[in-house]
C-alpha cells in the first residue's frame, strides 16, 4: 500500500478500503473510529492510572519535605551493570559464535 492509501485510510475521508475495515471491525474490541484496539488502550489506562496513584502516594512528601523519598518495595527485573560494562556488552569479538552475535545485536543494534 502506498503511503498516501495509507494516510486516506487513517484519515477516513469515506475511502471504500477505510469504510470497509470500519464494517469488519464492528462488533468486535476493535473501536470503529480510530481502528485502535479497546483493550490496547485499557493496558495503557491501567498504567496511566498506577503511575498517577504512586505521584499521588508521594505528593504531599515531594511538597513538604527535603528529605529523600522513601523506599519502596518495587522488584526491578535484570542484573544492574555499570555503563563500561554495558560499552563491553556492545564489542563483538571474534571468538563469538553466530547466536551471540546475533543476540547482541538484538539487544544493542
Amino acid at each position: 500500500m502506498n503511503e498516501a492509501s495509507n494516510t486516506t485510510l487513517v484519515s477516513g475521508d469515506g475511502d471504500g478500503e477505510f469504510l470497509a475495515m470500519q464494517d469488519k471491525v464492528r462488533g468486535s474490541n476493535i473501536d470503529e473510529t480510530t481502528l485502535l484496539a479497546t483493550d490496547y488502550l485499557n493496558h495503557f489506562n491501567e498504567i496511566v492510572m498506577l503511575l498517577l496513584k504512586i505521584l499521588a502516594d508521594l505528593v504531599s512528601h515531594l511538597a513538604t519535605s527535603d528529605k529523600p523519598l522513601p523506599a519502596i518495595d518495587a522488584q526491578w527485573s535484570g542484573t544492574k551493570h555499570t555503563n563500561a560494562e554495558f560499552e563491553a556488552m556492545k564489542e563483538l569479538k571474534p571468538d563469538m559464535d553466530e547466536a551471540e552475535i546475533n543476540l547482541r545485536f538484538r539487544a544493542f543494534g
